[in-house]
This record gives structure tokens, C-alpha cells and sequence, in this order.
């Protein structure tokens, strides 16, 4: 590599490199491929978690309004209050998800995805007691014939 410049190398400064006006741009400011594959990740992350929260949120809205249930959930009583605490966790994820980790700007508004993961912890508290067997009835007080 010839430090001089000159007619061995392509420009007019030391090794070939164009100094001065019309040189071209440092290959430091160039966008280093790595950006473009987390670009292409965040989009995936993005699209992945918007298909599992609106998964979420239909799944709470059937359960709460017609009060069934898939049989993968476990789920025969109490259909209605697990459905609003799915309905929760999936509002409290998405506020959590897309107001922090994913959003560009979540430095603006630090409490928020605090308060969407509360929400999504008082979703899963609340499905938590509508998984919970409900307390056996009393028994009925025995009478003695008289």
C-alpha cells in the first residue's frame, strides 16, 4: 500500500485517499449492516406480538360475553370473570409492549408501560380467582325428628 499518494494510488492524499473537496463520505457513517437485520427483527417482534394480544383480547371478549370457554383453558366456572381478566392482561400487555420495549419514543413516557404492567398483573390475579374452586357450601343443619 503506497502511503505517498501519487501514481500509485486513486486520489491525491497519502495511500490513495481522496481528501479535499468531492471526497467521498468516511465509511464510518454508513449504516453498518447489523441495523438492517434488527430492523427487519423488530418488525417481526412487532408483528408476533400483535397477533398474540389480539389472540388474547378475542379469546376474553367471546368468554366474557357469551361466558364459554375453549377446553384447553381449564376454565368451567366463573367464565365471565376469567374472560374480563383476560381482557385485562391483554389491554395491560399492549400498553406495556407497545408504549415501552417497542415504541421508539418510550423515553417521552416512562410511567406508562408501568401502569399496562399492572394491568396485566391484575389480569392474571383476576383469572387467577376465577380459576380458584369455589368454597364448599355449609352443610345442611341437621334436624332431630321430634
Amino acid at each position: 500500500m503506497d502511503l505517498t499518494g501519487g501514481p500509485h494510488g486513486d486520489g491525491d492524499g497519502p495511500g490513495g485517499v481522496r481528501t479535499g473537496p468531492g471526497a467521498a463520505e468516511p465509511d464510518l457513517w454508513r449504516e453498518p449492516p447489523i441495523l438492517g437485520i434488527m430492523t427487519v427483527m423488530f418488525t417481526a417482534l412487532t408483528g408476533i406480538g400483535v397477533v398474540c394480544l389480539a389472540g388474547m383480547a378475542v379469546l376474553g371478549a367471546v368468554a366474557l360475553v357469551t361466558g364459554r370457554t375453549p377446553r384447553f383453558t381449564g376454565v368451567e366456572e366463573r367464565t365471565r370473570l376469567w374472560g374480563a381478566g383476560v381482557l385485562l392482561s391483554a389491554f395491560g400487555l399492549t400498553a406495556f409492549l407497545f408504549l415501552g420495549p417497542l415504541n421508539s419514543t418510550h423515553h417521552l413516557h416512562r410511567d406508562l408501560p408501568l401502569i399496562g404492567m399492572g394491568l396485566n398483573l391484575a389480569g392474571l390475579a383476576l383469572q387467577w380467582y376465577a380459576r380458584r374452586a369455589r368454597p364448599l357450601p355449609p352443610p345442611p343443619a341437621r334436624t332431630t325428628p321430634s
